[in-house]
């Protein structure tokens, strides 16, 4: 990792409506002073921005093109990381992929999210959802791990560690 290129902490939570012009490139990864991992992806949602601290997924995960959508469903495995801004249609932005970050929750389902239990996408709206799996597929969804629990009923952010989706 000592190759990759370092970030300014500033620049996770901008888009960019052309790459070029910001020096970036689509998949590129940088990573900033505190260990942390992002990738720039481009929103390729029909119709929706994506939401800052929600998960998105890859549109395409045989081909990796750097495009990106929300999940498809709950426990989805195709997982590109959190969105760290609004990144709105057909523009770029960064996804945390590895290290610590923050992730929107849903509770409100009667579900808890317990301290260092496994987070996985929450149906098709890139929420996170505390998840225990029972098998090893299972565990293959789970993309991070809670550093904080919450019991709120609600739509909350927590703490959470993303395990490396390079």
């Amino acid at each position: 990792m000592s190759d990759m290129k370092a970030i300014h902490p500033k620049a996770v939570t901008e888009y960019a409506a052309s790459l070029l012009t910001n020096g970036w490139h689509v998949g590129e990864l940088r990573q900033d002073g505190f260990g942390r991992i992002y990738r720039c992806v481009q929103n390729a949602e029909a119709a929706t921005a994506f939401k800052a601290k929600y998960a998105v997924a890859w549109k395409a995960q045989t081909t990796l093109t750097g495009e990106c959508i929300y999940p498809t469903g709950s426990g989805a495995y195709d997982i590109a990381g959190i969105a760290q801004s609004a990144i709105p249609v057909d523009y770029y932005g960064w996804v945390l992929c590895s290290g610590h970050g923050s992730l929107i929750c849903d509770t409100t389902t009667g579900v808890d999210v317990v301290v260092s239990q496994g987070i996985i996408a929450y149906s098709t709206g890139g929420k996170g959802q505390g998840y225990t799996p029972a098998t090893a597929a299972e565990a293959d969804a789970v993309f991070a791990v809670a550093q904080e629990g919450s019991t709120s009923g609600t739509l909350e952010e927590i703490s959470v560690f993303v395990k490396g989706i390079l």
